[in-house]
């Protein structure tokens, strides 16, 4: 089809020009691959505008909006509330924190703590979550934390038993004594075992309901080491103690 003079000052690259009704119009093509005709073909794929003799190129209002929508900044949405419960109640520990481990570290470390404790997210997800969350305009850059990053930050925090210490004497009452005090850790541990008495049924985090007894670890800041370890039944009462270098009464 044969376009008047004037509508062909119009015709620009990747556009094409219809005839409808006597009306002249405008739209915008691409280009892609067409298997049964196996050659590419062109496709309108939004209407630009009419052309008339008098007013020339008359752009769409649609496709104004288009544009419009397209020049708008991208907007990220975060969530506040997480980032703002932590920063609220462990306001003095952040302080802490960073004072003793670092900003750096102490910042991957509360990325860590928060994810984990909000989501129960792997490690390797964690800076999905650092990215959509409001801590990452403060805490560190979602970029820099990768699961080797996190993995070796908790390696050298596990390496570095000093500075775990020195932060847990700072949340001690100021009229406390740093010297004497113990750290205590207890774990479950599943046993079928017919010839112990203190493995009864019970219930985890595994929500597993199978025999198991609960291995209580209390360590003693100034020898570093455990004072002793307490195996006892999952109702709480103690049947036994494995003494160590110093026995608590």
């Amino acid at each position: 089809m044969s376009l008047p003079d004037w509508v062909l000052r119009f015709k620009e690259p990747h556009t094409t020009i219809k005839r409808i009704k006597g009306l002249y119009y405008k739209y915008e093509v691409h280009y892609c691959y067409d298997p049964q005709k196996k050659r590419s073909v062109t496709k309108s794929t939004c209407l630009l505008g009419k052309i008339t003799e008098e007013e020339g190129f008359i752009p769409s209002s649609k496709n104004k909006l288009r544009e419009e929508c397209n020049e708008l900044p991208n907007v990220d949405i975060k969530t506040y509330g997480l980032y703002a419960m932590f920063e609220t109640l462990l306001s003095e520990e952040i302080v802490s924190l960073q004072s003793i481990f670092g900003k750096d570290t102490a910042n991957k470390l509360l990325i860590f703590a928060m994810m984990r404790w909000a989501y129960q997210t792997p490690i390797k997800r964690l800076s999905y979550y650092h990215f959509h969350d409001f801590c990452s305009e403060f805490w560190g850059n979602t970029n820099l934390l990768s699961d080797k990053v996190i993995t070796a930050l908790l390696k050298n925090i596990g390496e570095n038993r000093g500075l775990v210490l020195q932060w847990m004497q700072t949340l001690l009452p100021k009229n406390a004594s740093t010297e004497n005090f113990v750290l205590m850790d207890s774990t479950h541990i599943m046993s079928a075992s017919e010839g112990l008495f203190i493995n009864v049924l019970g219930y985890n985090h595994f929500f597993d309901f199978g025999k198991q007894l609960r291995l209580m670890y209390i360590f003693s800041c100034p020898p570093k080491g455990s004072i002793f370890l307490k195996f006892s039944r999952i109702c709480g009462d103690v049947t036994w103690l494995l003494k160590a270098p110093i026995a608590l009464c």
